[in-house]
């Protein structure tokens, strides 16, 4: 199969997952005016820094377990075999994740004094926070949403994006439901931001049952659980420092900033998010997609270009994303948060870079020698953490995406080394690194220009920087063939430079 249909075929797995991952991830954006006039920034922050801890929970019960089922899943054809591989991981989570959840129930209270909290953290002025009960609510919700993220990712190996996205979509509609009554309507306030999530997650594990009907059974195997952990505990240490590298900034912020400091970072993640709509939507394709292909003579080949592509395609949605926050902060939230704006050119840069990675990682994965992801998290972790100490406590928000950013290079550096070694693929890694420079580099000139503006200057200024961040990701992100077929794909013909 050429490189072409191979494309082909990603693109449009990607597009339908993008769909359903889209307008679920949108309800943050639908969510973020009512959100942000109801909640102060210390508010805000505490949100973050309570669904922070809980995200952490949650990886330690997955333990990671998806990536060995995947791995394991592609080596047999046997339907039995499969069928018995994804009983046997389901049957795990569901203990696991019930034991998890009783620990963390009874835990809450020593969870909230392991947070150190002082007084600009925990509390504004008078105001006090009640995290033991925010704890105990999504203690409720990490049992469904480890189950659900399995389900779901059930639907990726079969190839199914279709019933992928109608969960995701159901899901997406329920969160703004169910934000506007208990929230908007019943005035709930922070336990009801929380309640969304909880009671979402459980509706959607149960569709995600209904919709894997058949996949598995009762079977469970002590073979199969110990090739998962084989394959997947040698990478769990990189599982807990990446999250520890992206997630950590609350915490930091926390102690030697403030709750206001958290807000504006939060808003500001809020915000970068957006281009995880894409990056998200082509690794939930990319990664059941680069397993399948790579018993093939051309996988090689196919892994390079998939990368330089992802680089020039999704650079340029990220530059372009850069430079529009400001108008878009300005729409959606009320001044206190429009600072915020700044963060997001960072921030963005540091999420496709992650996501770059795990292109660049798949020849360690196709190994099976997953302890290098672990010591390349390693690496990028001990420079986000010398660089957030350094920085976080003299710039606050600044210093926590800044640290940010230059873990997540450091990342790329060591992936690449060490995938180099265990299963060479000719990624243009320097070309590509240099590209993402130059590009951001570009938006941020940009974003520095409207920092004294209002909505409509900081809009011209963000359609003026549209043509120029294109040309510049034609020209410099592709290469002379690729810009050749990139014309061919144009429904008008037009001669090539």
């Amino acid at each position: 199969m050429s490189f072409t249909r191979h494309m082909k075929g990603l693109s449009k797995d990607a597009l339908v997952y993008g769909t359903g991952f889209a307008l679920n991830s949108l309800t943050g954006l639908i969510t973020a005016p009512i959100a942000t006039r109801i909640f102060l920034p210390e508010d805000y922050g505490v949100i973050m820094l309570t669904q922070t801890v809980m995200g952490f929970l949650s990886v330690i019960v997955a333990l990671n377990l998806s990536s060995g089922v995947f791995r394991q899943y592609f080596e047999y054809d046997d339907p039995v075999v499969r069928k018995r591989v994804l009983s046997t991981a389901f049957w795990f989570l569901v203990l696991n994740g019930l034991l998890y959840s009783g620990l963390v129930w009874l835990c809450a209270p020593r969870i909230e004094t392991l947070l150190l909290m002082h007084d600009s953290g925990a509390h504004d002025g008078d105001k006090r926070y009640g995290f033991t009960a925010y704890f105990r609510i999504l203690a409720l919700g990490v049992f469904f949403s480890v189950l659900d993220v399995y389900l779901r990712s059930l639907l990726r190996m079969n190839r199914r994006p279709w019933a992928f996205t109608a969960i995701s979509t159901g899901v997406a509609v329920l969160n703004v439901v169910l934000f506007i009554v208990l929230v908007y309507f019943l005035r709930l306030g922070i336990e009801g931001a929380l309640w969304c999530g909880v009671v979402a997650s459980i509706v959607a594990c149960a569709a995600g049952l209904v919709a894997n009907a058949g996949s598995f059974g009762l079977r469970f195997s002590r073979h199969d659980l110990g090739q998962f952990f084989a394959y997947c505990l040698p990478q769990f240490p990189s599982g807990v420092l990446g999250w520890l590298i992206v997630q950590s900034s609350p915490f930091l912020l926390n102690y030697y900033s403030s709750l206001a400091q958290q807000g504006q970072f939060a808003i500001g993640v809020r915000v970068a998010s957006v281009i995880l709509l894409f990056t998200t939507a082509f690794r939930l394709a990319w990664d059941p997609f680069a397993l399948s292909i790579m018993k093939q003579d051309d996988a090689r080949m196919i892994y390079a270009r998939t990368y330089s592509l992802f680089c020039a395609g999704l650079g340029l949605a990220g530059a372009l994303l850069a430079v529009y926050a400001k108008p878009l902060l300005i729409i959606i939230a009320p001044p206190p948060y429009h600072p915020a704006y700044a963060l997001v050119f960072v921030l963005v840069a540091a999420y496709l870079v992650q996501e770059g990675n795990n292109i660049l990682g798949i020849g360690i994965a196709i190994s099976k020698r997953t302890k290098f992801i672990s010591y390349a998290q390693l690496i990028a972790f001990v420079a986000y953490g010398c660089a957030a100490l350094a920085l976080v406590p003299r710039l606050g928000a600044w210093g926590a995406v800044i640290a940010l950013l230059g873990a997540m290079y450091a990342q790329a550096l060591a992936y690449n080394h060490f995938a180099r070694r265990l299963y060479p693929i000719p990624f243009r890694f320097a070309a590509a690194s240099g590209f993402m420079a130059g590009i951001f580099l570009l938006a941020g000139s940009g974003v520095w220009m409207v920092r004294t503006m209002g909505f409509l200057e900081a809009s011209a200024v963000a359609l003026l920087y549209t043509p120029l961040l294109a040309g510049f990701a034609y020209r410099f992100g592709l290469t002379q063939g690729e810009r050749k077929k990139v014309l061919g794909w144009l429904p008008w013909k037009t001669a090539s430079p």
